[in-house]
């Protein structure tokens, strides 16, 4: 207030005191102009996104009496949908709210995303294709199946053995004297087989080791350590997870580390009720 009281006045007529006034005005202005610049650049994104992401919607309508199937939680699982009803449609609120009356007989009102129109089988399918019909002169009737295959199996189905892929094992089984040496041989080839087999004893063995011939060096992209928080566990699992710990630094899969990087771990339920630790 001093420095702009001195300028209006003429007390004070230093150049450079009025450069920097100056200077602070035009700076001011030049934000203003770059704010309204980017609020210009702004919604024309919006406006663009918005049609790229409304290019494959159209607009539905229902009528007062209609009958319509509504998207609610299940009983079992609050974060399942599955459609309930029918219900019946006795008022529109706004463009796209609708008054549904519950079985309850409460009225309550809800989106058109979370209602789909139901068709009667015995008095509605003669309206329904007089309305496809009006739509298109011409229709064609078509008729598909489709299936889905998932790599999980089902509830209700059962896994033999058989085709359930073990992993590894955690205790060795089998040792050289397992190994089979053709009896074809003369006694000193069959002794000289199984000098060489003992002195590879740790080659014929069922459970994952590690080599140290070959190393495997991995460029990184960045200085800065990557490192995420792990995700919560229940603590029912946490006996598992350390379970698959301890497994994996005895057979010398992992070892530990004060490394920065950090990556979080998931569970992943396998057919025969086993789990698998997966890293992402």
């Amino acid at each position: 207030m001093t420095l702009l009281k001195r300028i209006w006045t003429g007390e004070d007529e230093d150049p450079e005191v009025k450069t920097a006034y100056q200077y602070c005005i035009d700076l001011r202005e030049r934000v203003e102009e770059t704010c309204e610049m980017a609020r210009n650049e702004l919604a024309k994104v919006q406006t663009r996104n918005q049609k790229y992401y409304n290019r494959r919607t159209r607009e539905r309508k229902l009528n007062v009496g209609d009958s319509v199937l509504l998207l609610l939680p299940t009983e079992r699982n609050k974060l399942t949908l599955a459609w309930r009803g029918p219900y019946k449609v006795v008022g529109v609120v706004g463009d796209v709210d609708y008054k549904i009356e519950m079985d309850s007989g409460k009225l309550k009102t809800y989106h058109i995303n979370m209602l789909k129109r139901y068709f009667h089988c015995e008095t509605d399918n003669a309206q329904r294709n007089k309305d496809k019909h009006d739509q298109n002169e011409h229709v064609n009737q078509a008729a598909s199946v489709a299936c889905v295959i998932e790599d999980e199996v089902a509830e209700g189905m059962s896994v033999s053995d058989e085709e359930v892929l073990p992993l590894y094992n955690l205790k060795k089984k089998e040792t050289v004297d397992d190994v089979v040496v053709n009896p074809d041989l003369t006694t000193e080839q069959q002794t000289e087989v199984k000098q060489l087999l003992k002195e590879y004893e740790g080659i014929f063995s069922d459970v994952p080791t590690v080599t140290h011939l070959i190393e495997h060096r991995v460029e990184l992209t960045e200085k800065d350590p990557v490192k995420h928080k792990p995700y919560p566990i229940p603590y029912k699992m946490q006996q598992i997870i350390d379970k698959e710990i301890d497994d994996m630094l005895a057979t010398g899969v992992i070892a530990r580390s004060e490394a920065p990087y950090a990556s979080p771990l998931v569970l992943v339920k396998k057919p025969d009720g086993s789990y698998r630790v997966r890293y992402v």
